[in-house]
């Protein structure tokens, strides 16, 4: 009849940042989970790992002959055997068994490159077939992922061994004769990490203490969080900031304290990426410098700060009172005086005011008495 095809994952696992290896070598054992070294079994040798959990290692060989490596679950139901490997993983003819658990309750990861193996540089995770020398054939059990390099089980008109589990590789996988392989994968995670779509854009800069300025992200992925940061430093909520852990962050009437450089961190269930960064400027509010002071008849100059708006760098908010030409000068309009506020615009577009007083003319009084003329 047709045969069965195993359900292949959607895609490749995420390729995991595990904690480094530690200083201590294993070459015999039961060892729990934790961090270690290289990890050599040599002939006549078993190492057990006691109990589900995540054991880290240098590398992993096996040089036999009856070298035998125990995945025991010690009655657990629930649990999954974590191995990673920074390093190759050269098993020879090793032999493995299971006590108290399935193959589907083991992945081991391998971030080799291939770089220790004499045999063939590319491959960072091997096995040979046949038996181990007492009789057992070798084998493997549970999920291996290697993403930087390949995995070769078997050599060519070779025995019998025997994989339970699944095998993934970034380059490939590479099964020789004599090798029979049950399907049996770990689940694993093989979602994609985030990805930006849009990055966010610097927005139009404002004027100290106006204005407000949204800088704005669209990410894809799962589970997504956001956290904005300037320079590098995670911004707080309050005050011109707000939205720092959503998609938009916004900032209102901000000062100068506030420009910089800002982006956002995206953390999903499958990793984090940082965007591009968006430059935020906050423009200084200009000055006025002259006299604000003017005798009805006379006129007085008034200059701004930076360089004035080309179309209309001078108003006055009370013409009846004094006009302001271009250049800053004022010129009192009519004779009873008054008060009109002054308003200036640098080419930034920030304004900042003052208020011009002109000054009435005093009244001639009569001194003459009054047998005089």
């Amino acid at each position: 009849g047709t045969p069965t095809l195993p359900v292949l994952p959607p895609g490749m696992p995420v390729i995991t940042a595990f904690p480094p290896a530690g200083a201590t070598n294993i070459t015999s054992g039961p060892i729990g989970p934790g961090t270690y070294g290289d990890l050599t079994i040599g002939g006549n040798k078993t190492v057990t790992l006691s109990g589900p959990g995540t054991y880290v290692f240098k590398s992993i060989t096996a040089t036999g002959p009856n070298s035998q490596l125990v995945f025991n679950f010690n009655a657990t139901t629930t649990g999954k055997f974590l191995i990673y490997v920074s390093g190759d993983v050269l098993l020879n003819k090793l032999s493995c068994s299971i006590i108290g658990g399935s193959a589907t309750r083991i992945y081991t990861e391998v971030q080799g490159t291939g770089s220790t193996n004499t045999i063939d540089k590319t491959v960072a995770f091997s096995m040979s077939n046949g038996s181990n020398g007492n009789g057992n054939t070798s084998s493997w059990f549970g999920s291996v992922w290697v993403p930087y390099a390949a995995i070769k089980i078997g050599t060519p008109n070779g025995p019998a061994m025997a994989i339970q589990g699944a095998l993934w590789s970034g380059t490939q996988v590479n099964i020789q004769d004599g090798v029979t392989i049950v399907y049996a994968p770990t689940t694993v995670n093989t979602c994609s990490p985030p990805a930006i779509t849009s990055q966010p854009a610097t927005p139009a800069a404002t004027c100290t203490g106006s204005g407000t300025q949204i800088i704005s992200v669209t990410a894809t992925g799962t589970g997504l969080t956001y956290s904005w940061r300037k320079g590098g430093i995670s911004v707080t909520n309050g005050g011109p900031v707000s939205g720092q852990v959503t998609s938009v962050l916004t900032l209102t009437n901000a000062t100068a304290a506030d420009a910089g450089n800002y982006d956002v961190v995206v953390t999903g269930t499958c990793g984090s990426i940082t965007s591009n960064v968006a430059a935020v400027t906050v423009n200084a509010l200009p000055t006025i410098s002259g006299s604000l002071n003017v005798c009805v008849g006379s006129t007085t100059s008034l200059t701004g700060s930076v360089t004035p708006d080309a179309l209309t760098p001078w108003a006055s908010a009370n013409t009846s009172v004094a006009t302001i030409s271009n250049t800053g000068t004022v010129t009192p309009i009519g004779t009873a005086g008054g008060t009109s506020v002054i308003t200036y615009k640098n080419s930034n577009g920030c304004t900042v005011t003052g208020t011009v007083i002109v000054n009435p003319l005093p009244a001639l009084i009569n001194a003459a008495g009054p047998d005089k003329p």
